[in-house]
C-alpha cells in the first residue's frame, strides 16, 4: 500500500470503456465546396440535423462534429448499426429531392472496441479502426468490423457481405470488414442499391450517364468481376459464330493457396496471358471482363465455348506458398471438351515470369498462330522483370477494382511501391492514372483539377515509357477529352487504335468517345467489335451502341441493344430514357408509355423540366444541343409531364 504522500501524486488511471464507435464523413466534400460553397454549406447543415436527431434517437452521443466529419459513441452495437442505417435512409430520401450536383452522401464506419476517455474526448484503436472502416465504405454506404458483425448478426433485417481482412494504417492486425445493406439488396454479392424503397442506385440513376462520360472508360477495365451477365444462363439460345482465325478464352485461374488474400496473384496469371495474346492479330481473344465472369464457377467448357464464341479455352490454378510456386494449365478444345495440352509447373517463385512465357508459347504453338512482323518481340516483352514490383502492382490493381476511398488509398500505396521497385513499369503507371480518374469521379484525394492532373501525369508517363501501350493512350485521350482538348484527345485515340488489336476495352473506350463527339459510324464499328470480343459486356457497352443507332435514326436497331443494357442493369435510367425515345419515334406509344411508367417508378418526381434543366445538359453524352429538344418531344409524346 502506498504511503499517503505518494497517493496524492500518483497518476490517475485513464477512464476506459467498451463502446460502439460510429465514424462518418462526406464523400467528395472538397469537390462539392468547389462547385457551390453556399449550397454545400446548407446541405451539410441539413444533413447534420438528420445525423444528430438519429444519434439521439438511438441513445448515442456525438463526441466530435468538425467540418464534414462526425464521431459518435453508443453503448450498443445494435443501436449503432440501426442508427447508421436510419441516417443513410433519411439522407437517401433527402438527396432524391436535390439535383445530382448537390447530393451529399456520407460514408460510415462502425467498430466495437475499448476506448479511453480523457477531457471528454475518446481515444484508442477502437476509434482509429472506425475511421479506417469509414474510409473503406462507399459513398452512401456502411462498413463494420468483425466485432460489430458478431454482435448484430441475426438481430437486424440487414445483409452483411464480407470484404475480407484488410490491413489498416497504424493497426497491428488486419481487420475483417463487412459491408452492410438492406436485406435482399445484395443477393449474389451485388453492391447495395439504396436504402429507401423503390430507390434508384445510390449514386443517382438519372446521373449515371454523366458518370459514364468521365469514368466508364475505367469501369470497363475494373468491372471484370462485376458483370451483370450470368454465364450459368447463356444470353443467346444459339452459339455465337466462331471467328475465322483461331479463338480462345482464358478463364480466371483458381487460387489454390488456401489464403483468399492470394487471389490477386492467381488473377494476375490469367490477366497477363490475356494481355499478351491480345497483341496478336491472327488470334481472337475474349476480353477479360467476359472471361472473368466465370470466376468462382465450375462451368461446362463446351458451354463456355458456345457462350463466348471460341474454339479453345484455357483454365488453370495457382498455388503460392513461401518461395514455392505451382501453376497448372489446361488447353481444352471447347467443341469436344477434350484436352489439347495440360502441364504442371513446380518452380521457385522467382521463375514466375518464365512460367508465364512457357504457357503463352505453348498456346501460340498448339493453335498454330501465325505471328506477324514485330509481334514476336511484343509477345515476349515483359511489363517488368521485378517480381516484387509485379506483386505490388497486382495488389494495387486489386484495391483499385474495389472502388472505394479506403481501397483507393491502399492502391496508391502499392502503385508507389511498384514504381519504386521498377520506375519503368509502364502498365503500373497507366493503372495509377486509372485510379486517379476514379478519384476524380468520386471526389477523392483533393480538388478535381489536381486529381485530373495527376491522372494526366501518370498516363503521359506510361506513354513515355511504352509508346505501344494502347490502354495508356486511350486513358490519356480521355483525360484530354474531359479537359476539352479534342485535338489532343483524338491524337491519342488514333494512336490507341493503331497499337491495339484485340483489346475490347480500348475499342469500347474510344468508341464511346467518338459517340460523344458525334462520330457515329466510327463509334458503331468499334462498339460492335467490342461486344463481340466481350459477349458478357458491362451495361454501358450496349447502351452506347443502342443510342448510336438511335441518333442515326435507326430506331428499330437501337431498341434490342437498349433492352439488353436494361437486362444487365434494370435501373439504368439513361438507357430507359433512350428506349422511351426510340419507341416514341417509331410511333409505338404503348411501349413508350410502359417504359415511362417504369422510369417514374424508379425516379419519382422526374419531369420534363428536370430532364431539360438538370439531367440533359450534363448527361446527353453528345454535343448537339438540339438533341435535348428532340428527346424532350419524344418523352412528352410518351406522357412525361
Amino acid at each position: 500500500m502506498l504511503p499517503d504522500s505518494h497517493r496524492a501524486t500518483a497518476p490517475e488511471s485513464p477512464e476506459r470503456k467498451l463502446a460502439a464507435i460510429l465514424s462518418a464523413d462526406v464523400a467528395g466534400y472538397s469537390a462539392l465546396m468547389g462547385r457551390n460553397e453556399a449550397a454545400t454549406v446548407q446541405t451539410l447543415s441539413d444533413h447534420r440535423a438528420v445525423v444528430r436527431a438519429c444519434v439521439e434517437r438511438y441513445s448515442g452521443k456525438i463526441d466530435d462534429a468538425k467540418g464534414d466529419a462526425v464521431l459518435a459513441e453508443f453503448g450498443s452495437a445494435v443501436n449503432a448499426v440501426s442508427c447508421a442505417v436510419e441516417i443513410q435512409r433519411q439522407l437517401d430520401e433527402h438527396n432524391a429531392s436535390l439535383p445530382e450536383e448537390r447530393r451529399m452522401r456520407l460514408r460510415i464506419g462502425i467498430n466495437l472496441g475499448d476506448v479511453i476517455i480523457k477531457d471528454d474526448t475518446i481515444y484508442g484503436d477502437g476509434v482509429n479502426i472506425a475511421a479506417r472502416l469509414e474510409a473503406l465504405a462507399e459513398p452512401g454506404g456502411i462498413c463494420i468490423s468483425r466485432m460489430v458483425y458478431d454482435n448484430v448478426k441475426g438481430k437486424l433485417p440487414l445483409h452483411f457481405a464480407s470484404l475480407g481482412r484488410k490491413a489498416m494504417k497504424n493497426i497491428a492486425e488486419p481487420v475483417e470488414v463487412f459491408r452492410v445493406s438492406p436485406s435482399g439488396a445484395m443477393a449474389g454479392g451485388a453492391k447495395n442499391t439504396g436504402w429507401r424503397r423503390a430507390s434508384t442506385a445510390r449514386r443517382g440513376a438519372l446521373g449515371l450517364i454523366a458518370s459514364v462520360l468521365v469514368a466508364s472508360a475505367v469501369f470497363a477495365i475494373w468491372q471484370t468481376t462485376r458483370s451483370s451477365s450470368t454465364p450459368d444462363q447463356p444470353q443467346a439460345k444459339t452459339a455465337l459464330k466462331l471467328p475465322d482465325q483461331p479463338s480462345i478464352a482464358v478463364l480466371p485461374f483458381v487460387n489454390m493457396s488456401g489464403d483468399p488474400e492470394q487471389q490477386y496473384f492467381a488473377d494476375g496469371v490469367a490477366d497477363d496471358i490475356i494481355t499478351r495474346l491480345s497483341n496478336l492479330r491472327n488470334l481472337f481473344v475474349v476480353a477479360r471482363n467476359s472471361a472473368f465472369a466465370y470466376k468462382g464457377k465450375s462451368p461446362d467448357i463446351r458451354q463456355v465455348g458456345r457462350d463466348l464464341g471460341v474454339r479453345y479455352v484455357l483454365e488453370g490454378s495457382v498455388r503460392k506458398a513461401g518461395e514455392k510456386l505451382r501453376i497448372t494449365a489446361q488447353l481444352i478444345d471447347a467443341s469436344t471438351g477434350e484436352h489439347v495440352w495440360a502441364q504442371s509447373f513446380d518452380r521457385k517463385i522467382q521463375d514466375f515470369f518464365a512460367v508465364q512465357d512457357e504457357i503463352t508459347q505453348k498456346i501460340v504453338s498448339e493453335l498454330e498462330v501465325n505471328l506477324l512482323e514485330g509481334e514476336k518481340a511484343r509477345l515476349w516483352r515483359r511489363s517488368t522483370n521485378s517480381l516484387s514490383a509485379y506483386e505490388a502492382f497486382l495488389r494495387a490493381r486489386h484495391h483499385t477494382e474495389q472502388v472505394n476511398r479506403g481501397d483507393s488509398e491502399q492502391a496508391e500505396f502499392w502503385f508507389s511501391k511498384a514504381l519504386e521497385q521498377d520506375p519503368k513499369f509502364a502498365v503500373a503507371s497507366a493503372w495509377l492514372g486509372m485510379k486517379y480518374v476514379l478519384d476524380y469521379r468520386y471526389g477523392w484525394g483533393g480538388s478535381s483539377a489536381e486529381v485530373l492532373n495527376r491522372a494526366q501525369i501518370a498516363a503521359q508517363n506510361a506513354v513515355n515509357l511504352d509508346d505501344g501501350l494502347a490502354i495508356a493512350h486511350s486513358l490519356l485521350g480521355y483525360v484530354w477529352l474531359i479537359k476539352g482538348d479534342d485535338e489532343r484527345a483524338n491524337h491519342e485515340f488514333k494512336t490507341a487504335l493503331a497499337t491495339s488489336v484485340n483489346d475490347a476495352d480500348v475499342g469500347a473506350i474510344v468508341g464511346m468517345a467518338f459517340y460523344w463527339q458525334g462520330r457515329l459510324e466510327e463509334a458503331e464499328r468499334l462498339l460492335t467489335k467490342a461486344i463481340r470480343q466481350s459477349p458478357f459486356p458491362p451495361s454501358w457497352y450496349p447502351m452506347i451502341l443502342g443510342d448510336t443507332y438511335r441518333l442515326e435514326g435507326r430506331h428499330d436497331q437501337a431498341i434490342p441493344w437498349l433492352l439488353k443494357a436494361l437486362k444487365l442493369a434494370p435501373k439504368y435510367s439513361a438507357a430507359r430514357i433512350r428506349l422511351i425515345c426510340a419507341y416514341a419515334a417509331l410511333g409505338q406509344q404503348n411501349q413508350a408509355a410502359q417504359e415511362l411508367e417504369v422510369l417514374l417508378r424508379d425516379n419519382p418526381g422526374f419531369t420534363l423540366e428536370k430532364f431539360k434543366t438538370q439531367w440533359a445538359p450534363t448527361a446527353t453524352s453528345f454535343r448537339d444541343p438540339a438533341e435535348i429538344d428532340r428527346m424532350a418531344k419524344m418523352l412528352s409524346q410518351a406522357g412525361l409531364k
